[in-house]
C-alpha cells in the first residue's frame, strides 16, 4: 500500500499536532478524513504522520494537491510582479457581486500547510498594510470533502482575512479566485455609500430634537427596531425633522409600539375624518400628513408600503381628494 506523509494530525485530546511535535505512543487521526495515521518516529528531527492510501481524503486527491501548488504559484508570480490576480467577494449591504484585482507584488511571502491558531490553512499568503503584516488564509476544497472538516478556517478562526476555494475552480483558472465563503474586508457599493451617508444625517436631525437613538434605524432592508427613520422639511414652518414609520402605517388607528419617538402622536385629521397616529413636526407641532409621507409618488416611505396597502390607499386618495375640496 502507498504511504503519504501529512502535516498534521489530531491528538488524543483533539489537539492539532504538527508532524514534527508527535510523541512516542501517542495515536493521531487525520484532521481532514478521520483516518488513523501511523507515526514515523526513525529520525527525531524529521518525525512523520504517514498516512495509509485511500479515496475518501480531500487532503489526497489529485485535484486538491494540484490546486493547491497552483496557489501557491500564483502567490509568488504575484510577489515577482509577474501576475495580478482577480478576486470576487460580495458588498455586505446588498450582496452584488463585485470583481476585484490583487495588484503587483501585494504578496510578500507564502507558506502551505500553516497552523494558525487551531485553524489549518492549505496556503497562506502575507502582505503588508500600513506598516502591518497581514496573512489571508486560503482553503483548498475537493468535490469529495465531508462537510465536517474540523479545523477549517471557516469554523470561527482568528485568521483576520480567509477564502475558501473549489480545486475544481482553480484548475479551471488559477489567477480567478471565486471563494466558496470568505472572510474579507466589507465594501460598500456606491449606492449603498450614499445611503449610509442619508443615513448619518438622518440621525444628526433625530439628535437635533432629542429622539432617542435605540427606538429607531434608518435601515430599510431587514430593519431590528419597530421605527423606520427619515427626514422630511415641514410644511408649515420649514425646519427638517425626523418622521418614522412604523408597521401598520399610513393612516394607522392602533397605537404603535411603545417606548417610541415623542413626534408620534395620536391626533384628529380633518381631511381624514377622524383620529390617526401620526407624524408631528418636534418645533411647531403640526401634524405631517400620512398622504405626503407614506402615499404620494414623491413620498418617503412609499416603497415600504406592502401591494395590499398600495392598492388599498389608491383607491382611498381619490375619496381624500374629493373630501379635501370641501375644506378649499
Amino acid at each position: 500500500m502507498h504511504e503519504i506523509p501529512v502535516p498534521f494530525g489530531i491528538n488524543n485530546s483533539g489537539h492539532l499536532i504538527a508532524a514534527q511535535s508527535i510523541q512516542v505512543g501517542g495515536t493521531y487521526t487525520c484532521p481532514y478524513c478521520g483516518e488513523a495515521l501511523l507515526c514515523d518516529l526513525s529520525s527525531m528531527q524529521n518525525k512523520m504522520l504517514i498516512h495509509p492510501e485511500t479515496n475518501n481524503c480531500n487532503s489526497l486527491s489529485d485535484s486538491y494537491k494540484k490546486a493547491k501548488k497552483l496557489i501557491k504559484d500564483v502567490i509568488l508570480e504575484n510577489k515577482k510582479a509577474e501576475t495580478t490576480i482577480q478576486i470576487h467577494q460580495n458588498y455586505y449591504q446588498c450582496l452584488k457581486e463585485i470583481q476585484r484585482d490583487i495588484k503587483y507584488c501585494t504578496f510578500e511571502g507564502v507558506q502551505t500547510d500553516y497552523y494558525y491558531h487551531d485553524s489549518v490553512c492549505d496556503v497562506i499568503g502575507q502582505f503588508s498594510y500600513k506598516g502591518q503584516s497581514i496573512y489571508l488564509g486560503i482553503e483548498i476544497v475537493s468535490e469529495q470533502e465531508q462537510d465536517w472538516r474540523p479545523y477549517s478556517i471557516s469554523n470561527g478562526s482568528a485568521l483576520r482575512s480567509w477564502i475558501k476555494l473549489k480545486a475544481s475552480d482553480v484548475l479551471k483558472d488559477p489567477y480567478n479566485w471565486r471563494p466558496l465563503n470568505s472572510k474579507l474586508s466589507p465594501r460598500l457599493c456606491q449606492s449603498c455609500s450614499n445611503t449610509s451617508k442619508k443615513g448619518s444625517k438622518i440621525i444628526a436631525v433625530a439628535d437635533k430634537y432629542s429622539i432617542p437613538r435605540e427606538l429607531y434605524t434608518t435601515a430599510r432592508k431587514s430593519p431590528d427596531k419597530p421605527f423606520i427613520a427619515d427626514i422630511e422639511t415641514c410644511y408649515r414652518c420649514s425646519e427638517v425633522i425626523p418622521v418614522f414609520w412604523w408597521l401598520g402605517t399610513p393612516f394607522c388607528e392602533d397605537e404603535p409600539p411603545f417606548p417610541r419617538p415623542y413626534t408620534i402622536e395620536l391626533r384628529f385629521s380633518k381631511q381624514y375624518g377622524g383620529k390617526y397616529w401620526a407624524n408631528t413636526c418636534p418645533n411647531c407641532k403640526s401634524i405631517q400628513g400620512d398622504n405626503h409621507l407614506h402615499v404620494f409618488e414623491t413620498a418617503q416611505f412609499k416603497d415600504l408600503l406592502s401591494p395590499k396597502v398600495k392598492s388599498r390607499e389608491s383607491n382611498a386618495i381619490s375619496m381624500l381628494m374629493e373630501r379635501t375640496k370641501l375644506f378649499y
